[in-house]
């Protein structure tokens, strides 16, 4: 954030806000003023909250609508997929998953396996290696 020290930061912060205006120029700008009196700002602060939860009401209510459609399709996609499409895809699934775990266990019985029989011997030519044996530097 500090490219070349943090003075040109702060001088980039004040030139910021000097060039959008100050707030209160900004709140006029939207139509408040400065000159109302503290009933009126109290009253435009309730109306902003009654309208946010209006908005917030309405937004879960589409939630709600959506979440609603969705369920719908998804239903949908189950009867229309059916006997062994479901019965061939769970399968696959599970094969799949079953088989990364396997993978996994293979993968670290070998590298104990490695560990126990002296991992040296996988380079120096050694019969007790079950792979063929890599020759580096001869």
């Amino acid at each position: 954030i500090f490219i070349g020290g943090y003075l040109p930061f702060i001088v980039f912060l004040v030139v910021g806000q000097v060039i959008t205006g100050s707030q209160e120029e900004r709140h006029k700008a939207q139509g408040a003023d400065g000159d109302e009196s503290e009933g009126s700002r109290t009253a435009g602060a309730l109306v902003g909250e009654v309208v946010g939860a209006i908005k917030t009401v309405a937004s879960f209510n589409a939630e709600e609508r959506v979440l609603e459609r969705y369920s719908a399709a998804v239903a949908e996609e189950r009867r229309r997929v059916t006997g062994w499409r479901m019965y061939v895809g769970s399968m696959c699934m599970a094969i799949g998953q079953a088989g990364a775990v396997a993978i996994f266990g293979v993968v670290l019985y070998y590298a104990f396996w490695v560990i126990e029989n002296n991992a040296e011997s996988l380079f120096t030519g050694n019969d007790s290696c079950p792979i063929p044996s890599i020759d580096i530097g001869r």
